[in-house]
């Protein structure tokens, strides 16, 4: 799925949502939209919803669905299904099940972030960081070990608190970009220092967070 702007979605995601039997998604509402834009029918019958909130027994019965069928698709609200995604579960139990997967390439946060911030070359991607306050401590210290760039996710209600532990794991005099909304019109790339980086305000999009190395 596009990650901001909808002409970004490629003709192959557009042609397997068109011949699918089955279409896996987070939220239908977000699928309807771009179905609607790229006169894809939006057949309710063909919608199965898989989301952090599918139980294992939910799981288990829509990779049997998927095995009875010729054509499935995956897709996330925004990116590439399965990075930092829900569909990672789902994946490894379809290939357990023995179906054929087939990877259809998109646009994701993580190498947009990158090409924008100019990094050409080694980095440590480490996601979303724990939610429980007693991990977030370690966590931020290992990676103040480190000497490449270094690439978080973060949702936007948590950014005010993860730039603070930012600001007290690592030194003020590093470089930290933040980027949000990612190719959408209100698209916001804020570059501060470490020192600086409680200062920084975007708009309520998923954010990505670079350190330099």
């Amino acid at each position: 799925m596009p990650i901001g702007h909808p002409s970004d979605i490629t003709l192959r995601a557009l042609e397997s949502f068109r011949d699918a039997n089955l279409i896996f998604v987070e939220d239908p509402s977000t699928v309807s939209r771009l179905f609607k834009k790229w006169d894809v029918p939006f057949i309710r019958e063909r919608i199965r919803v898989l989301n952090e909130h599918t139980t294992a027994d939910e799981l288990n019965d829509l990779v049997r669905e998927a095995a009875n069928v010729e054509l499935s698709v995956v897709v996330s609200d925004a990116g590439m299904p399965v990075f930092c995604d829900p569909g990672g579960d789902f994946m490894r139990l379809c290939e357990k099940a023995g179906i054929r997967i087939e990877i259809v390439p998109g646009p994701t946060a993580l190498t947009s972030a990158l090409v924008r911030a100019g990094i050409n070359g080694a980095f440590y991607f480490a996601g979303f960081p724990p939610r429980k306050s007693e991990e977030r401590g370690g966590f931020f210290r290992k990676l103040n070990q480190m000497t490449v760039p270094i690439v978080l996710y973060e949702t936007p209600y948590r950014l005010e608190k993860i730039l603070g532990e930012i600001q007290r794991h690592f030194r003020p005099d590093k470089k930290v970009i933040v980027c949000a909304g990612l190719t959408s019109p209100d698209e916001s790339i804020v570059t501060s220092t470490v020192a600086n980086a409680g200062k920084i305000r975007i708009q309520s999009a998923p954010p990505v967070i670079i350190i330099d190395g």
